[in-house]
């Protein structure tokens, strides 16, 4: 674990790229005066309330935490590996005490947090996603206009990204899925639980034959499935969307990303999307 010593460097303006999450958590403990002395085995738990939340207070397995109220935090560790997810809910004043973070972890920041001491493992890359209204103190420094790119001093490998992000919907980039074999890269993931690889015999009736977590972007994935059909990605996010690529076929030719077709002959790489019955739909 290494303390991370910043060296500052000041990027260009950009756009508000992502969307800023709108997680719903129904795993809720009330925090008053003091919490402590408590031991959570949960994949998702959420603190709102006013007071302290002590380090005798353990949550094991975790993947995704939340917090909104007035809360002072007195550590929130990775300690088992994983991609894991902090949610600061909008409008909360939390005081984080000791905050460490593994490789691509993220923290959503919508209102307004202080972070006292941010430790960082190995040669990691951690991010902070904050919504406009939001502010944010690391030891005594303020970052309230992203972006900002903060490096650990002798170990440029460990850095923290603090971005801004949009408070309007946005639509997941998938830049290829192609067959023969198997295999797809998204150009932009946020707000991910998950994605399913599907499988049907007529184009009309799916079974997830494959679950991935933790995707990234930017990242070729891919899947030894032979069978031939039909095929197509279910990317579920966390406010509970559903997203679905387009359908390709197994028994297709061999095409390179930049030539590949769907079994219409469509480019695989999207124009648009809409949003159905609180279904997203790519078009193309």
């Amino acid at each position: 674990m290494k303390k991370l010593l910043l060296a500052i460097m000041l990027l260009p303006s950009l756009s508000q790229g992502q969307q800023c999450p709108n997680y719903v958590c129904t795993n809720e403990t009330e925090v008053c005066d003091e919490l402590e002395n408590v031991s959570y085995n949960t994949s998702s738990k959420c603190f709102s309330g006013s007071g302290v939340i002590k380090s005798s207070v353990t949550w094991n397995n975790w993947t995704r935490l939340s917090f909104e109220g007035n809360l002072n935090v007195r550590q929130v560790i990775n300690m088992s590996g994983g991609v894991k997810k902090v949610y600061i809910r909008q409008g909360a004043n939390i005081r984080l005490a000791a905050l460490n973070m593994d490789n691509s972890d993220t923290t959503f920041n919508g209102g307004n947090l202080i972070v006292e001491s941010w430790t960082s493992n190995n040669s990691s890359t951690n991010v902070i996603m904050m919504r406009p209204s939001a502010t944010l103190k690391i030891g005594n420094t303020y970052y309230n206009n992203p972006p900002y790119t903060l490096n650990v001093v002798g170990n440029p490998t460990n850095k923290l990204l603090i971005r801004s992000c949009s408070t309007q919907p946005l639509p997941i980039t998938l830049e290829y899925f192609v067959g023969n074999p198997l295999r797809w890269k998204f150009g932009m993931v946020f707000n991910v639980l998950k994605v399913e690889l599907q499988y049907s015999t007529n184009g009309v009736d799916w079974l997830s034959r494959e679950e991935l977590y933790g995707v990234i972007s930017n990242r070729e994935y891919s899947s030894n499935l032979k069978e031939n059909g039909y095929y197509r990605l279910a990317t579920y996010d966390l406010d509970g969307t559903v997203s679905y690529s387009k359908v390709v076929s197994q028994k297709g030719n061999n095409h390179s990303p930049s030539q590949a077709k769907d079994i219409l002959g469509r480019d695989t790489k999207p124009e648009g999307h809409y949003i159905q019955n609180n279904v997203q739909y790519f078009k193309y």
